[in-house]
């Protein structure tokens, strides 16, 4: 158990999954926008090219979300692993010094 070391401290995990979700809301933002403005050219781009032509930003659009959508898994995640990583940090700071004591009061 010794030579277990973590690389990464809770406090970076966290800032990590607070950027992801900063990124996330740029990315469902942008997503929207795409929408939105390919959808207003039904007014004025009709047949068969403005169709398409709509049809490629929709696919564009869902694939933003769905990056979006795993990005927010990994955010989930690191913010799970901060947890886990902080209980493990006071878990051993509490064990040390309980060790500690104990081998002063044996001398």
């Amino acid at each position: 158990m010794a030579d277990i070391r973590l690389s990464v401290s809770p406090e970076t995990l966290r800032r990590t999954a607070m950027d992801m979700n900063a990124l996330l809301r740029k990315i469902r933002l942008h997503a929207s926008r795409i929408q939105d403005i390919s959808g207003r050219t039904r007014g004025y781009w009709q047949g068969d090219a403005g169709t398409q032509d709509r049809s490629g930003y929709r696919e564009c659009g869902e694939e933003l979300l769905e990056a979006a959508r795993n990005l927010e898994n990994r955010s989930v995640t690191l913010m799970r692993m901060a947890g886990v990583y902080q209980e493990l940090d006071e878990t051993i700071g509490e064990a040390n010094t309980a060790l500690d004591i104990e081998h002063v009061l044996s001398l």
